[in-house]
């Protein structure tokens, strides 16, 4: 599990690529921002609509051209042309970003940081476990058992499929492991005395 997740590291190229949109996004946005017409109503607005529905007081901010309809009287206003064209990068800035995004399924630039620092941490246990099962089953050239994971993971899965094999449902007899065991440390301590 944690090898698997170690692999789904995003690039470092990739990360740079989002941050960089994520800053074009930030800066259009900013672009619009600034372009945009600010607004406010107040005092009693029954009967005023902007742009066909019912108005409420409070702030807007206008990025397009907005008809607002004070009784008989209809007020339009029509921010900056330059503006149409900031939001047009603002969309496509957000599109370019959202489809990295998606390519690397994550939500967000943070989420592919935070992806990243749990796939480092996996890795990096994933490794650290692999020299400690290394360590920890030497080779018994006695017995023919070479040392490692793989060999650990190969008499394992022969305890499965030996207990499968008799029909057995308590696994492995772990008395007859026993003597095997004590067997072989045995004659690991008689030739260590020679």
């Amino acid at each position: 599990m944690a090898r698997e997740l170690g692999k789904t590291l995003i690039p470092p190229n990739v990360i740079k690529m989002l941050e960089e949109r994520e800053r074009a996004v930030d800066k259009a946005r900013a672009a619009v921002g600034a372009g945009a017409t600010r607004v406010e109503l107040t005092g009693d607005v029954s009967g005023v609509q902007i742009d066909g529905m019912p108005a409420e007081p409070g702030d807007r901010t206008l990025s397009r051209e907005t008809r607002i309809q004070l009784g008989g009287a209809m007020l339009i206003i029509r921010p900056p042309a330059e503006l149409q064209s900031a939001e047009t990068v603002l969309v496509n800035a957000r599109d370019d970003l959202s489809a990295v995004l998606a390519d690397h399924g994550v939500a967000s630039v943070a989420d592919a940081r935070t992806h990243n620092e749990a796939a480092r941490d996996a890795a990096a246990n994933a490794r650290t476990l692999e020299v400690k099962i290394a360590g920890m089953t030497p080779a018994v050239p006695l017995l023919g058992i070479a040392g490692g994971a793989s060999t650990l993971k190969t008499f394992v899965a022969g305890l499965h499929e030996s207990a499968e094999g008799e029909g057995s449902e308590e696994g492995p007899d772990l008395d007859a492991l026993t003597a095997i065991a004590a067997e072989a440390d045995s004659a690991c301590e008689s030739r260590g005395r020679r």
